[in-house]
């Protein structure tokens, strides 16, 4: 039920992933949770029983971090799914309710899904030697047919990169992220049961839960995450994404966290809007660079322009075939290197491509000879790269922080700079 005039949001935005930060008799634990309303914040019930206390932690080390003291408001043990209430301080965006839906289990799929949080493999230490646990985007695919006796999601991602204590699951502290399928959360990571590898976790589906509880306990879930009917959610299968415009190849390829940041909030800037989409249907110009002033919504002119791309729709008034393929990366979710550019792009490009890139990359080869592999590959195809947040690599004299990887652009490029808009 929506308390405010917040726009509903359209996918995950890495500004509402929560660190949950439990006190309890014996020590404290950590896990992971998403805003998915103004004052609540959904995670799993392993994460928070017990706890003498819980802190909610947003945006940890970056600018605009905050925190709150929450509590939790509704939980149910046997599904492993908790639900807690915050009061969000002073100077908080306020968010609208997060999108809800289900992965059918009634026939064959195999869905892509994406989940980001705090995992014990991903933690590290500050210069001052303090430890924190840097956050991970866990990219990965659900088979829909796959525990259908004990109800959840079997969640097959890339193998955790280390193990750093055998008696805990490398996977601990991603207990509680919201599991999502396209623009819909489905679920809640839960479990990691090492026999079954490093590469599978369990999520509690949210569909199962709300069938499960009783009717007080359902509407009161449903009340909390904003669902209007809990018994009848949206089959996400059917919705990754806007409904594809008439010129959309069926075949586009979405790499990576989209950016959401600001979409809710954003104004027309039919101008900019129209300048990109000249630019990127120019052959001659292989970079856009969209510049301004913080706050003056580069990140949410970039989100829409590549949502109108995704719904078949160009741009401005220039047409141009569509892309093929859209790589989404970010400095604030899962880093800009070239390796992770590299690596995504592969993935765009399907698994056979994919798996002679990668081929490629662990070859003993030059840089250059690597990345122009990846362009042949590319071939005639338009991919669109977004690499957002650029500014965070850049020295104080406009160079990157890390040029050492040996590889340069020589690429014309346009520039859209964005001004106030009242």
């Amino acid at each position: 039920m929506r308390t405010d005039g917040a726009a509903v949001a359209t996918g995950l935005d890495p500004r509402r992933i929560a660190e949950v930060i439990v006190t309890a008799g014996k020590g404290g634990r950590r896990g992971s949770g998403y805003r998915v309303g103004n004052a609540v914040v959904l995670t799993a019930f392993h994460v928070v029983s017990g706890a003498a206390g819980v802190q909610v932690r947003f945006d940890a080390d970056r600018p605009g971090q905050w925190s709150a003291p929450a509590e939790v408001v509704w939980s149910d043990g046997a599904t492993d799914v908790a639900v807690l209430a915050f009061t969000p301080p002073a100077g908080a965006e306020p968010v609208g309710p997060a999108p809800f839906g289900r992965i059918g289990d009634d026939r064959h799929a195999v869905v892509d899904v994406h989940a980001a949080g705090f995992p014990l493999w991903k933690r590290r230490r500050d210069a001052e030697g303090r430890q924190f646990r840097e956050l991970h985007q866990a990219d990965g695919t659900v088979a829909a047919l796959s525990n259908l006796r004990t109800g959840t999601l079997e969640v097959t991602v890339s193998v955790a990169a280390a193990d750093p204590d055998p008696q805990v699951s490398p996977w601990s502290g991603m207990s509680g992220s919201a599991l999502w399928a396209g623009s819909r959360i489905v679920g809640v990571i839960a479990e990691h049961h090492r026999w079954e590898g490093p590469g599978r976790l369990t999520a509690a589906r949210l569909d199962h839960t709300l069938r499960r509880v009783g009717g007080p306990l359902r509407t009161r879930l449903a009340e909390l995450l904003g669902i209007g009917d809990p018994l009848a959610l949206p089959d996400a299968r059917s919705e990754t994404g806007p409904g594809p415009g008439p010129g959309r190849a069926s075949s586009l390829r979405v790499i990576g966290l989209p950016v959401t940041h600001g979409l809710e909030l954003f104004k027309d800037r039919i101008e900019a809007r129209e300048l990109v989409g000249r630019h990127l249907a120019d052959p001659a110009v292989r970079m856009v660079t969209v510049t301004g002033r913080r706050g003056m919504g580069k990140s949410a002119l970039s989100a829409k322009v590549l949502e109108m791309l995704e719904q078949g729709q160009w741009p401005g008034q220039t047409r141009a075939p569509l892309p093929s393929a859209i790589v989404n990366l970010s400095t604030r979710t899962s880093g800009v290197t070239l390796e992770r550019l590299y690596f995504d792009c592969a993935r765009a490009l399907g698994p056979e491509t994919e798996a002679r890139l990668l081929g490629v990359w662990a070859a003993n080869r030059p840089v250059h000879d690597k990345v122009g592999e990846l362009f042949n590959a590319m071939g005639d195809e338009l991919v669109v790269i977004l690499v957002d947040n650029l500014e965070d690599l850049l020295l104080d004299d406009g160079r990157l922080e890390d040029a050492s990887s040996g590889s340069s652009s020589t690429a014309s490029s346009a520039t859209v700079t964005l001004r106030a808009s009242w």
